[in-house]
């Protein structure tokens, strides 16, 4: 038996990413030992595709629960997942704490 890697878990939480499927996203990320920071951003993206940005901001908490550091991709897709909900203070939030502030709203 094939066990899959973080690589095969990364492309396929890519793929789901491309179709806006967030519930397999996360469900891959749940199964994946030792997901990266391209698994989240990955699943992230894909949540922010479906307009799930609630989803997409409690990923970014649990990265920093699991000591990954959020990068630019991780932080843009994020923004972008409340931009698309009208939510602009919460990306507002994201961009200044990406940006070492704290949130002035």
């Amino acid at each position: 038996m094939v066990t899959p890697s973080v690589i095969s878990f990364n492309a396929t939480v890519s793929v789901c990413e491309t179709f806006a499927a967030w519930h397999a996203a996360l469900a891959l990320l749940a199964e994946v030992l030792g997901a990266d920071l391209v698994t989240y951003n990955s699943a992230i993206s894909a949540c922010g595709k479906a307009s799930e940005w609630q989803q997409a901001l409690e990923l970014l908490e649990l990265m920093e629960m699991k000591l990954l550091k959020a990068d630019t991709i991780s932080c843009n897709s994020a923004i972008s997942a409340c931009e698309k909900a009208g939510k602009w203070q919460e990306a507002l939030s994201i961009l200044q704490q990406a940006c070492g502030e704290k949130p002035k709203v």
